[in-house]
């Protein structure tokens, strides 16, 4: 039956998101060193959520909707810290959607040794290292 509803788009119950669905984007510095600012800078093509300064601890988040039409719903971030930064798929609509479709959230936190994703507020698993010749997991899940 489930297949049946998710044929039409109208899953329920664990299949995949809604086409409308409202995702949360979370992005906080835990970097222990608290010498210097997280500088973050989130955009897509339609939304540019401006470059925000984090201290240790600190959070910043935003609530938006999956596209229903026309090119899938796709966030990139900048992190800077410091003399390192790192650039990265923060949200790709048909994958964070589907990791994540339970808790409707996105995080991304900022560590020592790099940055991590979760779709809870806990630490998750490791994307990024700090070093930019290293290249982000791409299949984190």
């Amino acid at each position: 039956m489930s297949s049946v509803l998710c044929s039409y788009i109208i899953c329920i119950n664990g299949g995949p998101p809604l086409l409308w669905d409202t995702f949360t984007l979370h992005v906080s510095n835990n970097i222990s060193d608290t010498s210097n600012l997280l500088y973050v800078h989130c955009k897509s093509k339609d939304d540019d959520l401006g470059e925000q300064r984090l201290s240790f601890n600190e959070e910043r988040h935003w609530k938006f909707r999956t596209k229903i039409i026309g090119k899938m719903t796709h966030f990139t971030c900048d992190f800077k810290w410091g003399d390192k930064g790192r650039s990265f798929d923060a949200f790709v609509d048909g994958v964070e959607t589907n990791a994540c479709n339970v808790s409707k959230s996105v995080y991304w936190k900022a560590v020592d040794d790099g940055i991590y994703f979760a779709c809870a507020d806990a630490l998750g698993k490791k994307r990024c290292v700090w070093d930019e010749n290293v290249p982000c997991d791409d299949h984190p899940y």
